[in-house]
């Protein structure tokens, strides 16, 4: 227990001093503290801000964390979960709230989910709004 609450305070640390803890961005979740330092520093590279970490299987308490963004800014209302377990209540909740989690056990491939839900998500409306103006212009 002292460990956790050791390296999840180094994290935090490393989090708040890193150039691009916004109070915006995804939640991180890994198996163990190097693979999460691997995944922040890939995510950082990538310029995908980060909004919480954790370390372990995700609960109840991780999904309503990650949930906050919906009132902010609903895409990086994501999990980005790393070589983790998933429990069925978490998922359960996450699916209610709305909060999108991701789980692999290459970082390459949680990044390219993410990259695809962020292209459709950010794409999306643009094309709503473009066939509404075309289809309003036909009367």
């Amino acid at each position: 227990m002292m460990r956790t609450t050791s390296v999840r305070r180094s994290c935090r640390i490393w989090l708040t001093c890193s150039s691009h803890s916004t109070g915006k961005g995804v939640s991180v979740q890994a198996s163990t503290l190097g693979s999460l330092e691997a995944l922040l520093a890939f995510l950082k590279q990538m310029k995908i801000p980060v909004f919480n970490i954790n370390i372990g299987p995700v609960h109840k308490k991780d999904v309503m964390r990650a949930s906050v963004m919906l009132e902010h800014q609903k895409e990086y209302a994501t999990m980005l979960c790393f070589d983790v377990e998933v429990e069925r209540e978490a998922q359960k909740m996450a699916d209610e709230l709305g909060v999108r989690i991701f789980t692999a056990n290459i970082i390459y491939h949680l990044f390219d989910q993410f990259t695809k839900y962020i292209t459709v998500r950010i794409s999306l409306p643009f094309h709503c709004r473009f066939f509404l103006s075309f289809f309003l212009s036909c009367f």
